[in-house]
This record gives C-alpha cells, sequence and structure tokens, in this order.
C-alpha cells in the first residue's frame, strides 16, 4: 500500500494554524491571552494581511496589492472582531455583559457583508462573492469566515485546548471525538512530560530497601 503524504500544517509567525477553520484561526493569532506578554502575531495592518493568506482567505495576488495599502483603521477593528469571537465563543468564560457585547459586535459585523452575485454559465452554480480591492474588503472575508463558522457551528465539535495556559480553540475532527490538544507537537508534548514527572517512581533504593 502506497504511503500518504502528509500534507504540512501552514505556519505564521510561529505559530500553527491547525485550529481546522480560519476564523478559529484567528482567535488563535495571540498565544497567550490576557498575560503580561501575549505574543500577539498580528501585530500591525501587514501582519493581518499576511496571515489571512497564510490562512487561505487572501490569494498570492490580492496579498500583493493589500499590502501595499494602508489598513490601520481595518487592522484594529479585526483585533475588536478577533476577541469579540473569542468572547462569544467562551460565553462561559465571560461575564454576561461582555458576552453581550461580543454578540452584537458579531452580529453587526455580519449584517453588515455585501456579496457579489456570480452564476457559473456552465453549471449554473450561484456564488456569492467579496472581491478584494481595499482593506475594508479584507475585513468583509474575515468576517464572512466569521459567519461560516457559526453557521455551521452544531455541526462542528469546537473546543478549547487541554494544555496548561492554552485557550486555543480548534474543530475536533477525530473518528472518536477525543482529541483534547491544538497541537499534539506542542500542548501534547507538554502535557505528557509533565504527567510522566508527576508520576511515582520506584527508585533501585526503594527496592533495596
Amino acid at each position: 500500500m502506497p504511503s500518504q503524504t502528509k500534507i504540512p500544517v501552514p505556519s505564521f509567525r510561529g505559530l500553527h494554524l491547525v485550529a481546522g477553520h480560519p476564523a478559529l484561526d484567528l482567535v488563535n493569532s495571540v498565544k497567550y491571552r490576557g498575560q503580561a506578554d501575549p505574543q500577539d502575531r498580528l501585530v500591525d495592518y501587514r501582519a493581518v494581511v499576511a496571515w489571512a493568506r497564510v490562512a487561505g482567505i487572501l490569494d498570492v495576488a490580492e496579498e500583493a496589492v493589500l499590502a501595499r495599502l494602508d489598513g490601520g483603521e481595518v487592522w484594529q477593528k479585526v483585533l475588536e472582531l478577533r476577541e469579540s469571537l473569542w468572547a462569544l465563543l467562551n460565553r462561559e468564560h465571560v461575564n454576561q455583559a461582555t458576552g453581550s457585547k461580543a454578540q452584537r459586535a458579531i452580529e453587526t459585523a455580519i449584517s453588515a457583508l455585501r456579496y457579489k452575485a456570480v452564476i457559473d454559465s456552465e453549471s449554473g452554480v450561484l456564488r456569492q462573492v467579496i472581491a478584494v480591492h481595499t482593506p475594508k474588503d479584507l475585513l468583509a472575508r474575515i468576517v464572512n469566515c466569521i459567519a461560516d463558522l457559526l453557521t455551521r457551528r452544531q455541526d462542528l465539535l469546537i473546543k478549547t485546548c487541554d494544555g496548561c495556559d492554552c485557550d486555543w480553540l480548534f474543530v475536533d475532527r477525530t473518528k472518536a471525538r477525543r482529541r483534547r490538544w491544538c497541537d499534539t507537537k506542542t500542548c501534547g508534548n507538554l502535557a505528557r512530560v509533565r504527567a510522566f514527572r508527576e508520576k511515582p517512581h520506584i527508585t533501585e533504593q526503594s527496592h533495596a530497601g
């Protein structure tokens, strides 16, 4: 049986995009949320553009166009949407006012979406397209990803990583629905090492005694 070639996991500035959905990868673009050094990868507008390319939201040509433009205001709105989505998906961990504010922000952003209708001349299939010419179009693409996630939420098993000090979210698509870690190579390995160190070990001296 021929061996299957593993598809490399995309990464952005040292963070693997392992969430299983671009909207969750957006949430995970900050490594240590709420800490003194959060290690936020979206440090400016151009970082958002580069991340969106890696996440599959933009293609190479669209990235090249947007990278030349000034999108400071859009950058701030992306960060606000990211934190609103995190709060919305973690309502059990935030107060009611914060959860309600996050919901309103997401609803307002999605309600403002405008699509271009494109019907394929051969198949007759309708596609709703967001063309990208300005930074605001990038924001719309990101909002559209969030809308897709929330539309399909009942069909997706979204979990929070069991890793210590990790609040990353991911879609569990494993057959047994038992995925625990955002990434087995990071949080998974750390958990296994910690569990090993916490186990009582029988030493030669205890045997001799």
